[in-house]
This record gives structure tokens, sequence and C-alpha cells, in this order.
């Protein structure tokens, strides 16, 4: 069971795409958020993902308007109703207003759900997908020991746990645990099950931003 969530615009086709790609099934929750009073396209993109999740013995998809007020309190009535859904969370953000859509991503994070994000550039095969580990990675403060693996990765891409034991003057168990959490970030990764440690995108930009703190070439 996982819970699909869109910001709801005029065109129901990539709601379709997202539930088609991603193997959605009856026990699967869907929810749709557009803003308060729905326009009458949107309202006919809403009928037409009822039909199809009909025709596929989907769940009936779940409406919620929003009014467009301070951000925050849209922020707080999303999260709101999101709570009420189990995790994993599905969230697509290529339709509907900018604004709805952007206020989706904060909530989401805001509740801590487990999620993945995919935003789709529309007329075009362009597509940005994230998940939600990766951003509170980027965002959260990482510890001293965790950061100094990340540089000495950083330094010697492709580097075994042996050579950080011996440069670190660390245990292999300890910092084995410790890779396993980054690992499970998204901010490193390893090639081969004893192979070396190499940094994501994301762990070269968190290895940047610190090594320029620390003036580290």
């Amino acid at each position: 069971m996982k819970t699909y969530l869109f910001s709801l615009g005029f065109h129901e086709d990539f709601m379709i795409r997202r539930l088609h790609n991603t193997f959605a099934d009856k026990s699967d929750n869907i929810l749709l958020v557009a803003p308060k009073p729905i326009a009458g396209a949107s309202l006919r993109a809403y009928q037409g993902i009822q039909s199809y999740c009909s025709k596929l013995f989907l769940k009936e998809p779940n409406l919620l308007e929003i009014e467009l007020t301070d951000f925050f309190d849209i922020v707080k009535n999303i999260s709101t109703e999101i709570l009420q859904y189990p995790e994993p969370f599905i969230v697509d953000v290529s339709g509907g207003m900018r604004l709805i859509g952007f206020a989706i991503v904060v909530s989401t994070l805001a509740v801590n759900k487990k999620a993945k994000f995919f935003i789709t550039q529309e007329g075009d095969n362009f597509e940005i997908f994230f998940e939600n580990l990766e951003l509170k990675s980027l965002i959260s403060n990482i510890s001293k020991e965790k950061m100094a693996i990340l540089l000495n990765i950083y330094r010697n891409q492709g580097i075994t746990i042996d050579e950080l034991a011996n440069v670190m003057n660390r245990s292999r168990k300890t910092l084995i645990n410790h890779l396993i959490e980054l690992k499970e970030a998204g901010i490193v990764f390893q090639k081969g099950k004893n192979g070396g440690y190499y940094l994501s995108k994301l762990g070269e930009i968190i290895c940047y931003r610190q090594s320029q703190v620390l003036n580290i070439k």
C-alpha cells in the first residue's frame, strides 16, 4: 500500500502516467490537491482521473481543495490531511499551480513522510526525481565523524573501508555502521560488495560546501 499525492491542474495525463509507471494497485490511496474554488478545467481533469481509476479498479481519488491564504496555513492544511495517509508517498507536482506544488513538497517534508518526488517539464521528456531523505541530508547537520568520513572520500574517491580505517584510526565496525547510514541517505555509494566508496552528487554538494567553509582543496 502506498499513497499518491498530486497537484491537480488542467490535465490528468501526468497523473495517469505516474500511476501506470509506478504500478498503482487497488490498495493504494490517491489524493489530489487544488486551489479553492476549483477551476472548471481542473474539475474536468479530476473527473478524468476518476474515470481512469474506475476502469482499472483503483481507489476513488480524494480531492483536497485549499484556500489560497497565508503560505503556512496552506502547508498546515495539507500536512494535516496527509498525516491520515500511509507511507510511502509518491508525489508528483508536475501539474497545477506552482504554489500548490511547492506547498505539497514542504508539507510532505514537514510531517516527515517517506516519499519520492517527481516533477516533469510540460511538453518535454525532462524529469526531476528526488527522495525526501536526500533533501533532509542536504539541510541537516552531519556529525563530525561522518563529515570526516565524507571528506576522506571526497579527497580519495574509491577509498576502501580498510584504507579509511587506517587513515582515520577508527575500527572497521564503527566506519561500516556510519557508511551504512550514509548510503541509506543517498550520500555515498559503493561499487561492488567489497569495492571502494564514492560520493553521490548529493555527497559532492555537501562536501563542497564544507570544504569551502574549511578552505580545503
